[in-house]
Order: C-alpha cells, then sequence, then structure tokens
C-alpha cells in the first residue's frame, strides 16, 4: 500500500510537471509568424554556437540621426512580438529624445532582432534558453559591424530578462541597458499564478526556469553597467511591484521611471515626464564606460 501511494504520489508530481509546462510555459512565449506585406529583415546571419548551430537570425534595422552612429541600440521585444514592430517602437522612443536633447548623440542605430521561431522561422522552435543564446550571437555580430561604438540593450516585457542575461554574460560589451516593463518571472509564477493551484503547477515550473530567466538573479550580477528601469503604474500584466524586485537586485547604477500606461502602452514624455531625463542619465553613464 505505501508504495502503491508513493507511485501516485510521483504520477501526481510528473503530471504537476507536465502541465505547468503546458500551462505556465505556454504563458511565456508566443511565437507570432511574419504577416503578409511585412518587410524582410535588414540583415540575416547564421548562429554559431552550439546551442543554436545553424539556426539563421534576422535583424531589422533603423537609423536615427545623420552620420556616423555615435550609439547602437539593441532592441529585444516581448513574448508575442516581432523584430519589424519592435525596432520602430525603440527608434520612435529613442527618437524622440535625440531630437530634443543636445546632450543626446547626434546619430544611432537601431538593431532589433528576430526570435529564433518567430517571423519567417515561425514553426522552428524556440525557448527561453535559445532566445537567450541567440541575443549574445547578435551582440557580437553588432559589434563587429560597428566596433567601438557604445551598445545599450533596449528589453520590453519578457525581452527585459533576455537584456539582463546579456548585460550579465558581456558586461564588457555593454554600455548600458534600458528595461521596459520587466516582469519577475520567478515570483510572478509563485505568487501571482501559484494560488489557483496550490503551488502545484507553479513550483515545479518556476524551479524549472533557466538561469537566463531569472530577472533578480541576472540584475544582482550586473555591478557597473547602467540600468534605466520604465515602469507602467498601470500594469497588471507585469505589475510594478514586481519590476521592484528586480529593481532592488540590481547591484549596479540604476533609475526608476513611472509611466502612465499598462502593459501594451509605450512610454513618451507625456505619460512618463521623467522619461527624457532617465534616457540622457543612461546616456551619460553609458558613456563614462
Amino acid at each position: 500500500m505505501v508504495r502503491a501511494m508513493h507511485r501516485r504520489s510521483r504520477g501526481a508530481l510528473r503530471a504537476a510537471t507536465i502541465t505547468a509546462t503546458l500551462l505556465l510555459g505556454g504563458c511565456l512565449l508566443y511565437p507570432q509568424r511574419s504577416r503578409s506585406g511585412d518587410r524582410p529583415a535588414d540583415h540575416t546571419f547564421v548562429a554559431r554556437a552550439e546551442s543554436i548551430a545553424e539556426r539563421r537570425i534576422g535583424i531589422y534595422r533603423r537609423q536615427l540621426g545623420i552620420g556616423e552612429p555615435q550609439a547602437i541600440v539593441l532592441a529585444l521585444t516581448g513574448n508575442a512580438g516581432l523584430a519589424q514592430y519592435q525596432v520602430d517602437a525603440t527608434a520612435q522612443l529613442f527618437g524622440d529624445w535625440l531630437a530634443h536633447d543636445e546632450a543626446a548623440p547626434r546619430a544611432a542605430v537601431v538593431l532589433a532582432m528576430q526570435y529564433p521561431g518567430y517571423g519567417d522561422d515561425y514553426g522552428n522552435g524556440t525557448s527561453m534558453t535559445v532566445i537567450a543564446a541567440a541575443a549574445l550571437e547578435v551582440v557580437a555580430w553588432a559589434r563587429q559591424q560597428h566596433p567601438g561604438v557604445p551598445l545599450v540593450v533596449h528589453g520590453q516585457s519578457i525581452g527585459t530578462t533576455c537584456a539582463l542575461h546579456v548585460a550579465n554574460q558581456l558586461p564588457g560589451e555593454v554600455a548600458g541597458v534600458l528595461l521596459e516593463k520587466p516582469p519577475n518571472l520567478y515570483s510572478m509564477i509563485l505568487w501571482r499564478y501559484g494560488w489557483w493551484n496550490a503551488w502545484l503547477i507553479a513550483l515545479p515550473y518556476a524551479l524549472s526556469l533557466p538561469a537566463s530567466a531569472c530577472s533578480d538573479d541576472l540584475a544582482a550580477g550586473i555591478t557597473d553597467v547602467p540600468v534605466l528601469f520604465v515602469v507602467g503604474r498601470r500594469d497588471d500584466i507585469a505589475p510594478p511591484a514586481y519590476a521592484r524586485e528586480v529593481f532592488d537586485a540590481c547591484a549596479g547604477p540604476k533609475r526608476w521611471v513611472d509611466a502612465d500606461t499598462g502593459h501594451g502602452g509605450r512610454p513618451t514624455p507625456g505619460n512618463a515626464p521623467a522619461l527624457h531625463d532617465g534616457l540622457r542619465w543612461l546616456w551619460q553613464e553609458a558613456s563614462r564606460r
């Protein structure tokens, strides 16, 4: 009888783990297919890292200002985003600042990475680990294209975990980080989604998160790279309390900007009056590195 109870317990835990992967795992990544009429990537290259060997990575590019770029901005979108749209959103955010602040760089290049398994690569499989590995490849590619130019990583939503991973793994290559509405996935899965399943589903899934998805741990390892947090005051998907956990864990120079938006709203000087001051601070700190 005891053995039978043990078998049932192991079976229940296995079922809970599988259910967690299906239910909560699906909440993390929503690969999107490119739509008819979407422009193709401006650049593509083949990944070299063993974990994503031979995967093609697409890059979308926008030029801001005139002349040689004084900054590179790498844009990492949310879990249901596409690079061809994120590149425009990041270009608008930084372009508006460049146009209104004399302290801003005169010209910059925005590069948005299409996540493996998204866009034209839809259906080929992806994961948080694969996306994190691809982001490191894109940084190496960007440094080859623009040697010596400061690199700022802009992560949006779940892209912030990837941005933190890049800064954590390549502190010498990253001059600054902008985190727009960062979720702390581990805490969110446990405390926001654990109660309804008595943590039988949430706990195994939270424990299965790869290191590249644990934002507070990644932030704690960033000691020199400046990090600007832009947080939606009305965000009910990645509530500010979870962003605050990542902010508090961040060991390096950091600044917090409130935006009067929900999760899907884009920060602007209208809804985030301190946005341009925050970007100026980030650029000044980045320029010292």
